[in-house]
């Protein structure tokens, strides 16, 4: 299930006849040609195109996925990507985001993962002390401190708190106050779990942040 507040990408078919209509009610208010921001998560999919947070794109009409959930969505045109992708509303706005985010975290930087080593479903693994880049908001209701992010050579971003900068990890070696990330037992951790797949559409679809 695809927790509030981040988008659901999913490739829309560009030779449906109905991308090329004229939108009078899409959801969130938004209608055809509007500009819009991006404020998910950033993440490639398997198309090769890629979505980044903050960046721009038109909306070009409904959301044509048919899989229940096209009310909450519609389709987005971004520069450089091949086709429109279908985005959840609560991803969109109308304004350039900060790249700094509520949580403390700035979108592009790189951080090092606190947690404990887990193989994910799809073999992805994450390993303590392994580095990784914000790459947007974790959704709401996430922990304090969660952020999304991308490890190298992984597919898609996972959600977690158990996150510290450099500079911090050096500081836990002289300080106590930092006890709680560097050695709390495994079940004080916050262990990020693998976002789950969604149904694509003709061939193509994407993986979004989530959470457990």
């Amino acid at each position: 299930q695809v927790p509030p507040g981040l988008g659901v990408l999913q490739p829309c078919s560009p030779t449906s006849p109905s991308m090329g209509q004229t939108a009078t009610a899409l959801p969130g208010g938004w209608q055809e040609g509007d500009e819009t921001f991006y404020v998910g998560a950033g993440q490639k999919l398997p198309s090769g195109d890629e979505l980044q947070y903050g960046c721009k794109g038109t909306v070009s009409g409904p959301s044509l996925v048919n899989d229940g959930q096209d009310q909450e969505r519609v389709a987005v045109q971004f520069p450089d990507n091949s086709g429109p992708v279908a985005c959840r509303i609560d991803a969109l706005t109308n304004s350039p985001p900060s790249a700094s985010l509520e949580t403390g975290w700035r979108v592009g930087e790189c951080v090092v993962y606190t947690g404990e080593f887990r193989t994910l479903d799809d073999g992805d693994r994450l390993y303590p002390g392994a580095r990784c880049e914000i790459v947007g908001p974790a959704p709401n209701g996430a922990p304090e401190g969660s952020a999304a992010v991308l490890f190298e050579g992984h597919s898609a971003p996972v959600v977690t708190a158990s996150l510290t900068r450099d500079d911090d990890r050096l500081r836990c070696y002289f300080l106590s106050t930092c006890i709680d990330v560097c050695l709390a037992s495994p079940d004080r951790l916050i262990v990020p779990e693998k976002v789950p797949s969604t149904p694509s559409q003709e061939g193509g679809g994407s993986k979004g942040p989530s959470r457990s």
